[in-house]
């Protein structure tokens, strides 16, 4: 369990998980040919905010070598996330290989 999750409540620590489940589903996305970052963005968003709890901070869909956004994805990239679920801020990313 990462350190930030200690300052998560019971109630919101049921919420956590909602973090993977997101990088997974744009990590499914991807794997399913879509190459438009906003639109794999737009579904991890939709996917997250199903829990009221939550506030999305940023989703980006990152370069592994640079960190810059990547505006079609040809390679392997970053799935960047940050969310607030009560006050605690949660930060989490998968690399997903195409």
């Amino acid at each position: 369990m990462s350190s930030r999750n200690g300052y998560l409540n019971q109630i919101n620590r049921k919420a956590a998980p909602i973090l993977y489940k997101a990088l997974k589903h744009g990590e499914y996305l991807i794997t399913k040919g879509i190459r438009d970052p906003s639109r794999i963005k737009s579904g991890i968003e939709a996917l997250i905010k199903t829990d009221p709890s939550t506030v999305v901070e940023y989703i980006e869909i990152v370069d592994p070598q640079s960190l810059q956004r990547v505006s079609t994805i040809k390679a392997a990239v970053v799935i960047c996330l940050a969310v607030r679920i009560g006050k605690t801020r949660l930060i989490d990313n998968v690399i997903v290989s195409v």
